[in-house]
């Protein structure tokens, strides 16, 4: 879950076995979320996130590369 208006984050348990991060009870940083996002997939995500936010659209999907603990890349499939 995203919080805008504090710029916090929240995390369901799949943080933990599906990514391998611990810690996913509490809000994390925004930015931590940004900079997890593989680099060439960063700004087409965060550009359309801007988007559907600025134009006030009922539904956001995106595909992209999230970083895992390991470090390497699982992909993911989000919505809001």
């Amino acid at each position: 879950d995203l919080d805008v208006a504090r710029d916090a984050m929240w995390w369901n348990m799949g943080l933990e076995t599906v990514f391998g991060h611990e810690g996913t009870g509490g809000a994390r940083n925004p930015q931590w979320w940004r900079d997890s996002i593989h680099p060439q997939d960063r700004e087409r995500v965060l550009c359309n996130l801007q988007v559907v936010m600025r134009k006030g659209l009922p539904q956001w999907r995106e595909e992209y590369r999230f970083r895992r603990a390991d470090g390497g890349y699982a992909h993911v499939l989000e919505r809001g």
